[in-house]
């Protein structure tokens, strides 16, 4: 078994964004030193009867981009970036 220690010590590595059209960017206001980061995401809200995934892509040290199995969506959704040692 392997034990990680979880680093997360920049302050922006936890947020709230509304996705437009199904996708959200966000933007580190520090960079993280590379992509090895992880990104946990969660509904602010009840979304009802709609069936809806949120998903990850376009890694980057300055930030990613949520996205949402609906291509309409303006969901509310929390992030939290967080890295392991």
């Amino acid at each position: 078994t392997t034990v990680r220690k979880v680093v997360s010590t920049l302050s922006d590595s936890i947020g709230t964004e509304t996705l437009s059209s199904g996708s959200a960017s966000v933007s580190f206001t520090v960079d993280h030193a590379d992509t090895n980061y992880y990104v946990f995401l969660t509904a602010e809200h009840n979304l009802g009867t709609t069936a809806e995934s949120f998903y990850v892509t376009s890694k980057a040290t300055t930030g990613f981009t949520i996205n949402s199995t609906n291509a309409s969506s303006a969901a509310v959704v929390r992030w939290h970036a967080i890295r392991y040692v």
